[in-house]
């Protein structure tokens, strides 16, 4: 890790905030790239901020995503908010109906042959 310290400040001289930012977009780095910058010598609060607005925008962009999609499956689906009734009331009914039908074949089982 010594070794690549002068590759991350080479890096950070020229990106600063940007590489901290989009290091929170870039699977399988938000856990290694903390610590690569870490190992650098980015002051800790520079990294705390940088790190924060990455946070703050990575949360509004997730968000923001999870809202649209959302808006969208409702736009797609209707208000099925009535369907949802009827599909616990089915749910209901063929769990009853199971039980029943094992109890029944249980009897039937355990019942004396003749």
């Amino acid at each position: 890790m010594a070794a690549a310290v002068p590759r991350i400040d080479r890096m950070l001289s020229r990106w600063r905030w940007g590489a901290v930012v989009a290091l929170r977009f870039m699977y399988g780095l938000r856990t290694a790239g903390p610590m690569l910058i870490g190992a650098g010598t980015m002051p800790a609060l520079e990294f705390i901020a940088a790190n924060a607005l990455g946070a703050l925008l990575w949360a509004m962009l997730i968000g923001g995503i999870g809202f649209v999609g959302g808006r969208a499956v409702e736009a797609l689906l209707g208000d099925i908010a009535h369907a949802e009734k009827i599909v616990l009331a089915v749910a209901v009914a063929i769990g009853v109906l199971a039980i029943i039908i094992r109890s029944l074949l249980r009897r039937r089982q355990s019942a004396p042959k003749t």
